[in-house]
């Protein structure tokens, strides 16, 4: 494939662009990185006054964008511009969305997701964008016995659920009609350094690093969790795929990238159905195309992407124990260390 690093142009002279929305969120903020490091110009749409520390900061060919994804409207003036200053964006990657936990996720303003999304693909449209992606859940599955995978029944339980299964097949007719190709990438469990820690692996490795004993359930249920990046580069390699293809003009055959994999009789001209992110575990080998398919490529396997999880989160642990120690007791443990006399059973890792 004829990717770009660190900036530099395709051999059309051209820097791919592309817009991403939820480019604060843990997944948003890795595919803006994956991007970045691919040589893509990105344009990451954050929300008003947001924290963007998973970011990277003052990089040439990232540009922040401001705005409410219920009021597009009001902020793509912004992306016109740019369009005009910089050139054509390639590709709309649209993971942003409202009320993603707790009671939200039954909340009324799930609804006003799906016109948001329909907006999104419109507004990539009027850019010139030659393809769109969403971020879809597995949610749209609701509860299920066995394997998930793009032919299971969609019955989702929640609000959350039944808005991503609306917007997804709202926003796949809309593209389709609107003469772009489209995507929906149903999200499983993805994890890595700086997750929300609020959620499984990192809210246990935390506890057990303090020394204590989560409380968990016997451990009946098979799930697939996938490492940010291999999440990232998912996405990552649609929107290269949707780009060169549409140069190419042989979208409909060269729309699928692993580790992500359709059947070509499946996809139609513009417009796909959704894939499924997920990794198998070592107890469950039974997952969907996209989860073999990262399992045969080599990407991080549940233990690598854990270790590397548990290594940063330790590192925050250290940093966030130095600011609470009393400096004169930190600057003693600072010297055991130095000359070795510290035990290191007293560390939080190895």
């Amino acid at each position: 494939m004829d990717r770009m690093r660190n900036g530099m142009p395709n051999a059309d002279g051209r820097q791919h662009a592309a817009v991403v929305t939820g480019a604060a969120g843990f997944i948003g903020a890795a595919v803006c990185r994956r991007l970045l490091a691919l040589g893509w110009r990105v344009y990451a749409v954050v929300r008003p006054g947001s924290a963007n520390r998973r970011l990277p900061e003052q990089h040439p060919s990232l540009h922040l964008i401001e705005g409410d994804l219920m009021r597009l409207p009001e902020w793509t003036g912004r992306l016109e511009e740019a369009v005009r200053r910089s050139g054509p964006i390639g590709a709309w990657l649209h993971l942003g969305w409202t009320g993603v936990a707790g009671a939200a996720r039954n909340d009324a303003v799930q609804a006003s997701n799906v016109e948001a999304v329909l907006e999104s693909v419109r507004t990539a449209a009027r850019l010139g964008c030659c393809c769109w992606i969403g971020a879809g859940s597995q949610a749209e599955y609701g509860r299920l016995e066995g394997r998930a995978d793009e032919e299971a029944a969609e019955a989702p339980t929640t609000g959350y659920g039944r808005a991503k299964l609306a917007a997804g097949k709202a926003a796949l007719a809309e593209a389709q009609h609107l003469g772009i190709s489209g995507s929906w990438v149903r999200i499983f469990s993805v994890y890595g350094p700086d997750d929300n820690s609020v959620w499984l692996i990192p809210a246990m490795t935390r506890q057990l690093l303090a020394g204590e004993s989560p409380a968990l359930t016997p451990g009946g249920q098979r799930w697939d969790y996938l490492y940010v990046d291999d999440a990232a580069d998912a996405f990552a390699a649609l929107a290269e795929r949707g780009v060169n293809a549409a140069a190419a003009a042989v979208a409909a055959e060269l729309l699928i990238e692993l580790p992500v994999e359709l059947p070509v009789d499946s996809v139609s001209d513009s417009a796909e159905m959704p894939v499924s992110l997920a990794e198998p575990t070592e107890s469950d080998g039974r997952t969907g195309k996209t989860g073999k398919q990262a399992a045969d490529t080599g990407l991080y396997n549940l233990g690598s992407g854990e270790s590397r999880t548990i290594r940063e989160i330790a590192e925050l642990v250290r940093a966030a124990a130095a600011r609470w120690m009393p400096r004169r007791l930190h600057r003693n443990e600072a010297g055991r260390e130095a000359d070795g006399s510290g035990d290191s059973e007293d560390r939080l890792v190895p």
